[in-house]
């Protein structure tokens, strides 16, 4: 008795069969997130030619360079924000280190009292 293992391929796009002689794989990353996509080639050279005006303009870069992520610094302000708001945070009640890193729910306590009195 003889056994035969059939794969079949499956368009990522379409949900159709792709003969196993046409299936391409591709891979995509855009803002940080990879995909993957099992397309017919028919499907790859249309995508191909979608993205031509933004590779054919784009800098090539390393795998390790198109991975990292600059960390964040919303929300972090300046040091002399900082200086203020660890200053108001203590005379206000709030423990906080002297060095470092205000939290983020502490940052918006002081932020929000700057902007009622500002308001006021």
């Amino acid at each position: 008795m003889a056994t035969k293992e059939v794969i079949i391929i499956t368009s990522d796009l379409t949900g159709k069969d792709i003969p196993h002689d046409e299936a391409q794989r591709v891979t995509l990353a855009y803002n940080g997130e990879f995909r993957s996509l099992d397309l017919s080639a028919h499907e790859a050279a249309s995508l191909g030619e979608a993205l031509e005006p933004f590779m054919s303009r784009g800098r090539k870069i390393t795998k390790d360079e198109a991975t990292y992520r600059k960390p964040s610094t919303k929300g972090m302000g300046t040091n002399a924000e900082a200086s203020k708001a660890r200053k108001w945070l203590k005379a206000n009640g709030h423990k906080v280190s002297e060095k470092g890193r205000i939290p983020a729910d502490l940052m918006s306590v002081y932020r929000d009292s700057m902007a009622l009195d500002n308001a006021a």
